[in-house]
């Protein structure tokens, strides 16, 4: 088990090592300069482009950028006032993060519950019913069932706020909005997963010995079902806790989501750089921890010589 967990570890390393690489290597690609603006002389724009290191070659940048992040310094924004990458960033995940959490139990609770409920009524109404919301939230993407939700939810019904994120009200939809894709998807592989599990062999063998089926349904088919949803867990909840970019900008909500799309669009390079290493580390990190419990839980997974 050792062995399994140095590899992901080492493997984990080398993706993030690639991934900054890229990165950094893209947003120097970018066309357009940060600083072209009519107000300011060469003069200045000399002396910004020095402050923040730009003028040197790409490869000295390369190496002080990576001198600095193995400290845990991402750099100073280009366009926030000369604030650093990581006190916005410490600012803005908590907001995304919370954002993510109540969309991620919301399509936990809800996906599985209507993939049980779709293979245990297989064929019937139920379970053309779920699957109809299956295919719709796989279907409609975020940023159009969101402004769906704000036209009727709060433009027409006057129920519940436009946007913002003030009080419970105000997190109702954009959560919604957010976890309806995970849940869709959680929704159509439980169902797969359980109608596999109830012809298995060992249900047949716990059925004839007499167990009940709320036993038989807890004990065997719900607990084997949900063991490949681990897989996929990973990258759903990096996704979420990071928050939706678009979601975010449709319900003004102040996270992670803004000033990435800002960044991008003032071509900030630190901020675009900092939030695209952050979210993919935290991506690799909980693919690695996945990895890991995948370990404990399949020991048949495990990567040996």
């Amino acid at each position: 088990m050792l062995k399994y967990v140095g590899k992901r570890i080492i493997i984990s390393i080398i993706t993030i090592w690639v991934l900054i690489t890229i990165v950094f290597v893209l947003v120097r690609l970018l066309p357009g300069d940060p600083f072209q603006d009519g107000k300011l002389t060469q003069e200045t724009i000399d002396r910004m482009k020095a402050y923040y290191g730009l003028d040197k070659s790409l490869p000295e940048q390369y190496v002080g950028f990576m001198k600095n992040m193995l400290h845990g310094d991402l750099g100073y924004s280009l366009k926030y006032n000369s604030r650093k990458v990581n006190t916005i960033i410490g600012t803005a995940f908590p907001y995304s993060a919370d954002l993510g959490l109540r969309a991620l139990f919301f399509a936990l609770i809800a996906g599985l519950f209507l993939g049980i409920v779709a293979a245990l009524n297989r064929g019937k109404t139920l379970d053309y019913i779920s699957m109809v919301i299956a295919v719709i939230g796989i279907s409609v993407p975020s940023f159009v069932v969101g402004t769906i939700l704000q036209y009727f939810f709060s433009v027409k019904l006057g129920i519940l706020p436009v946007a913002k994120w003030e009080s419970f009200a105000h997190t109702i939809l954009p959560s919604f909005a957010l976890g309806l894709y995970t849940m869709a998807l959680l929704a159509r592989m439980m169902r797969a997963n359980m109608l596999d599990v109830i012809g298995m062999d060992y249900v047949k063998t716990a059925k004839s010995k007499g167990l009940s089926t709320f036993q038989i349904i807890t004990k065997h088919e719900i607990r084997n079902s949900i063991l490949p949803i681990i897989t996929i867990l990973g990258p759903t909840i990096a996704g979420l806790l990071t928050g939706g970019f678009v979601i975010e900008q449709i319900f003004a909500i102040p996270g992670l989501g803004r000033y990435y799309v800002l960044a991008v669009q003032n071509l900030d390079y630190s901020m675009t750089l900092g939030i695209t290493i952050f979210y993919g580390s935290f991506l690799v990190v909980m693919n690695l921890l996945v990895d890991i419990a995948y370990g404990f839980i399949d020991p048949r997974i495990r990567v040996e010589k």
